[in-house]
């Protein structure tokens, strides 16, 4: 400030004779009571008579707010009660997830955030992972509204690149929490206060999955320059995948770490993210891992094989369509059940711009592929159900075909012919012979022409001891040949 002092009385004066400024936290509360208002929907029933539904939870597009609904990340709280993120930064909770979705209440709970899209919720907490910051919400008056928006950890790298996303929150049984972005995948202590960088080499990636114990993580980019296919890296600590190009080593010696598993680009692609199961109330997909494909608004079930300490993984796509691409799923203690979120964008069969739908058990069996292995002898896989003799041991029951990718600075790549390198074409690899093993689930195939491929792709159609169809397709990367 500056001028005479013989002001300085008159300023005092006029000082004391304004009035009190108001209380800005009671006004910004005040300001949110309307979007404390739920917004209630009916939910649908998937009708399908099927082992597996997808159920319907109507996602409030129309709203009072304006509010768009490309919903992003979803949690839950102890009463059951989830928490949906959108990309545009709104966190809504959601009510009345019974059996019958009859109705269902949505409550928006916080606003404003930048750009979530990963949200888990701890000690009844929602924890968000934003562009810039992982923020813990807190109802501090108990009114369903967020008060405090904290920052749980600010080491994210905030980066305003059109691709530069940070995407996927997950957490372990430890409590750390991890997370994947164009720098690298990474996991962030459960204080908050320390990074560390596990692994890089990523296009684009918007999916990752943390196994329980936190030994198992996989990461899923995009497909295009330096990523030839859709593809799940298993990561390893300073493994390097591939982009934006190769850095040959003595122990990498086609310049990346070698993926857990391709999946052709007609099946996905692209990629969202991994959840794993827990082991009960989900029926046969229990315990096993399962991939979201964002671009085809389906999921696939993965089976992972290790040979020789070389992970390898196969694919196994699963009926179902989502309304939008799946971005998010987590497993509701109250039930058991898979919930899904999901958002439109580009090169995706999204049909609306957000969704939420529950995967539900019906409770009936479902004849599929639970365990594969290849070795020198042949193609190994395993079902869940005894399997009939004559159709399991009929070479006729399966169709093997399988090609390589080109890892190159192009877009994506085309299918080249494992024999003749410069063809593109894909091989067919006959079955000489089907053995059923005593187990009466594990067939193994002869298969002369087996060998190390990028992708394998197979087509079975027997039938269960049981009488019913175990049909459907597989889609595998073998690294080694188990002896």
């Amino acid at each position: 400030a500056s001028g005479t002092s013989n002001v300085l009385a008159s300023l005092q004066q006029a000082a004391h004779a304004a009035p009190d400024a108001p209380n800005l936290a009671e006004r910004l509360l005040d300001a949110r009571g309307p979007s404390r208002q739920p917004l209630q929907v009916r939910g649908q029933l998937g009708t399908a008579n099927d082992p597996y539904v997808i159920d319907t939870i109507p996602v409030p597009y129309e709203n009072p707010w304006k509010a768009l609904m490309f919903c992003s990340g979803v949690g839950f709280f102890d009463n059951g009660d989830a928490a949906v993120a959108t990309i545009h930064g709104d966190v809504w909770r959601v009510s009345g997830l019974d059996e019958r979705l009859e109705s269902v209440r949505w409550t928006r709970i916080a606003e404003g955030l930048f750009q979530p899209l990963g949200l888990t919720v701890v000690s009844n907490r929602p924890v968000l992972l934003c562009r810039d910051h992982l923020t813990r919400l807190h109802d501090l008056n108990g009114d369903g509204a967020t008060d405090y928006y904290e920052s749980l950890s600010s080491l994210i790298e905030t980066s305003a690149g059109g691709h530069d996303y940070v995407t996927s929150l997950c957490r372990d049984d430890a409590g750390s929490y991890y997370y994947v972005d164009p720098r690298g995948a990474h996991r962030i202590s459960a204080d908050g206060r320390e990074l560390e960088t596990l692994a890089r080499g990523f296009r684009n990636p918007n999916g990752m999955g943390v196994s329980p114990d936190g030994r198992i993580i996989t990461v899923a980019p995009q497909q295009g320059e330096w990523t030839p296919s859709s593809v799940i890296h298993e990561i390893r600590r300073d493994g390097w995948y591939g982009y934006p190009g190769p850095k040959p080593a003595p122990e990498r010696p086609l310049g990346y770490d070698l993926p857990l598993c391709w999946i052709p680009h007609r099946i996905d692609n692209s990629s969202g993210s991994q959840v794993w199961a827990p082991t009960d109330r989900f029926g046969p997909l229990s315990g096993h891992l399962l991939h979201l494909s964002w671009g085809r608004c389906t999921m696939l079930l993965t089976l992972r094989d290790e040979a020789d300490g070389i992970a390898q993984g196969a694919v196994v796509p699963l009926k179902g369509r989502f309304l939008s691409g799946p971005m998010r799923g987590a497993f509701r203690p109250a039930d058991g059940q898979l919930y899904v979120v999901g958002c439109q964008g580009w090169q995706t069969a999204a049909a609306r711009d957000g969704s939420f739908q529950r995967v539900r058990w019906t409770g009936k069996p479902l004849p599929l592929p639970v365990a594969w292995r290849a070795g020198r002898s042949g193609l190994q896989l395993t079902f869940n159900e005894p399997l009939d003799r004559e159709t399991a041991e009929d070479p006729d029951s399966y169709a093997l075909e399988a090609w390589n990718y080109r890892y190159a600075a192009g877009y994506g790549s085309k299918d080249w012919s494992p024999s003749r390198p410069d063809k593109e074409a894909h091989d067919t690899w006959p079955v000489a012979e089907a053995r059923l093993q005593p187990d009466q689930r594990t067939v193994i195939l002869d298969v002369p022409d087996l060998r190390p491929v990028m992708q394998f792709g197979l087509r079975f159609n027997v039938d269960t001891a049981a009488g019913a169809s175990a049909a459907g397709e597989l889609y595998g990367t073998i690294h080694r040949l188990r002896d």
